[in-house]
């Protein structure tokens, strides 16, 4: 998924497990800008990690809005937050930059529970595409997990009446 860039593409299995974010539009389509002004979409990942999540998503976008500058999609980010987001604006004014996700990530999927993955950042330094590959130890209840969340794609098995 592309954080800063204006193109966004997504696997079938990324959509499954991170929404399909192909389908939004404007700001809305930045995971970071998603984060802090719609709150529900931090529902994927785990409750206990929202902290560490929010300050590298800043940290990073800290990083991109260096990088650009102030009249790049990073500084219409920042502007944007900077209006809407008290969290935001506290995050940012401590000014930490970070160039990549942590490694691991721990999500909450509404059919299969929570589970982690390992996840690598492949960045193109001229354009600043990002590329990210979640993975899972195979073997492992989480390797599991994430092949069952390739089979169900964007299923949902919840009862409605």
């Amino acid at each position: 998924v592309s954080e800063f860039g204006e193109t966004l593409v997504q696997t079938a299995p990324a959509k499954a497990l991170l929404g399909d974010a192909t389908a939004l539009t404007g700001l809305a389509r930045v995971t970071v800008y998603r984060w802090f002004a719609q709150p529900a979409s931090r529902d994927v990942y785990a409750r206990d990690d929202h902290d560490e999540r929010a300050r590298a998503f800043v940290a990073e976008l800290r990083s991109a809005y260096v990088r650009y500058g102030d009249d790049s999609l990073a500084g219409r980010v920042v502007r944007a937050l900077d209006d809407e987001s008290p969290e935001f604006r506290a995050l940012w004014a401590e000014h930490e930059v970070r160039e990549k996700h942590p490694a691991t990530k721990r999500f909450v999927h509404p059919e299969i529970g929570t589970f982690t993955l390992d996840c690598q950042t492949l960045l193109d330094t001229d354009t600043g595409q990002r590329l990210l590959v979640f993975t899972a130890t195979p073997g492992t209840p989480d390797a599991e997990k994430l092949a069952l969340l390739t089979v169900i794609g964007t299923q949902s098995f919840v009862e409605t009446r």
